[in-house]
């Protein structure tokens, strides 16, 4: 429990007491009372650490989920459409897609490109 001293300060204590009941005595009470001031804030600062501990790793899975968005953006070069790997390499869509997925590519056109290549 925490105490207050004669000149107003605080300090934390542990008390324990028995009770001795003798039939033909007075009841007494035993009591020792020790001073745990530093094992309190020893506590406190254990409090303190876990639950920054808790927000640090809050805060991680945070980071996770949102790398984890990232990754499964591809980065593409709204002008030559080429595509920019993990080492910052710049790589033409069909190289990129050949060597990092198990699809081969072949060429078409569609209706819109078609309509547009046959008139030339």
């Amino acid at each position: 429990m925490e105490l207050i001293h004669k000149d107003q300060s605080t300090y934390w204590a542990e008390i324990r007491a028995k009770i001795s009941a003798d039939t033909d005595r007075p009841l007494k009470i035993i009591c020792i009372i020790k001073e745990i001031s530093d094992r309190k804030k020893i506590e406190q600062k254990q409090v303190e650490l876990i639950k920054s501990l808790g927000e640090a790793l809050a805060e991680k899975e945070n980071l996770l989920k949102e790398n984890k968005l990232l990754m499964k953006l591809l980065p593409i070069c709204s002008g030559c459409k080429r595509i920019r790997d993990e080492n910052g390499r710049w790589w033409p869509l069909e190289a990129y897609i050949t060597k990092h997925t198990d699809s081969d590519i072949t060429h078409t056109l569609c209706t819109d490109c078609s309509e547009i290549y046959m008139e030339l």
